[in-house]
This record gives C-alpha cells, sequence and structure tokens, in this order.
C-alpha cells in the first residue's frame, strides 16, 4: 500500500467525517468510474447504481482492508464482484455479443464504430482483462486478484481481447 492509499485510509476510518470520505472519493472514484462505465455498456442508470452500491461496500469493508495490494486493486475487485452479483441476480448473458460476432458472417462497412463502441462489444471476460490492463494499467498478476483468474488467463484473455478488437474495427469505417 502507497502512503497515499494509507493516509487516506486511516483518516477516513479515525474520524468518518465526510471531509476525509470526500478525499477517499475524488481519489478513487476516477478509476471505479472508468471501470464502470464499460460494465454498464452505456446505461447510466446502471452506471450510477453499480458505483453507489460498489461505495456502500467500500466504507462497511474499508476496515478490512489489508493493505497487500493496492487500494485502487482492492475496489475494483469489489466493483467487478457486484457486477457479477448482478449479472447472477439476473441471469444476464453478458456474452451473447460474442456469439453474434462469432455467427455473423456478413460485414456490414457502412456502420460506423468507434472504439468505445468496439470494446463495449466485447465479451466481459475480455472487456475487463483489456480495460485493466491497457486502460487501468494493472498487471497481470494484479488482474488474476481482482477478476479470480489465473494470471496465464489474464494473459490469454488480454491476447484474444486485442485480437478480438482488431477484428471488430478492421470491419468498420470511420466518419471523418
Amino acid at each position: 500500500m502507497n502512503s497515499t492509499d494509507k493516509e487516506l485510509v486511516e483518516s477516513f476510518l479515525k474520524d468518518r467525517s465526510s471531509e476525509s470520505f470526500n478525499r477517499l472519493y475524488e481519489y478513487c472514484n476516477p478509476a471505479l468510474y472508468r471501470v464502470a462505465y464499460f460494465l454498464s455498456k452505456g446505461n447510466d442508470s446502471y452506471l450510477h447504481d453499480l458505483i453507489q452500491e460498489t461505495w456502500v461496500v467500500i466504507i462497511q469493508s474499508l476496515e478490512k482492508f489489508e493493505g497487500r495490494s493496492r487500494l485502487s486493486t482492492w475496489m475494483t475487485r469489489i466493483l467487478i464482484n457486484k457486477n457479477y452479483d448482478h449479472l447472477r441476480k439476473f441471469k444476464v448473458n453478458d456474452d451473447i455479443g460474442e456469439l453474434q460476432f462469432e455467427n455473423s458472417t456478413e460485414t456490414n462497412t457502412s456502420v460506423s464504430m468507434d472504439l468505445e463502441e468496439a470494446i463495449k462489444a466485447l465479451p466481459q471476460g475480455f472487456r475487463m482483462v483489456l480495460l485493466l490492463h491497457d486502460l487501468e494499467g494493472y498487471k497481470h498478476r494484479e488482474i488474476a486478484d481482482i477478476l479470480h483468474i489465473n494470471e496465464g488467463t489474464s494473459k490469454s484473455q488480454l491476447f484474444q481481447a486485442r485480437k478480438r478488437m482488431r477484428e471488430l474495427m478492421k470491419d468498420y469505417q470511420y466518419e471523418k
């Protein structure tokens, strides 16, 4: 745990003031928001619910944080677990996009697709590893810890995610 993480956690646990919470929130929420944004696939309502539910768990569990990982790693794991809980609760199949893509033989080059939409089209496993590694800068060891997978699985998922991104992006033209 770095000194900023330690300072923020200790400060909040000491007085649980709104000021110490706001410092913790402002420091950690941007990274959580970026990951939640792609998990929500553009659904603002779900995005805000996911962030709020994650922060409730974070605040309730913060005294259990042992500092064996970065604070952001610990918080991201909570966010992803909340998302998995939602998917299980509502029996959402998040890999439908993968099946549709693999079964599609038509190429539609008149459709414009930006990078954000391509990321949203990835199956959740690919999307999570790609986001955590390439956008958030986590190492495979940390991703494996967050997602409860093997480090080799993280590497394989990243390889497959990048491959899928290239496939998705090559079939689309960009409007300039």
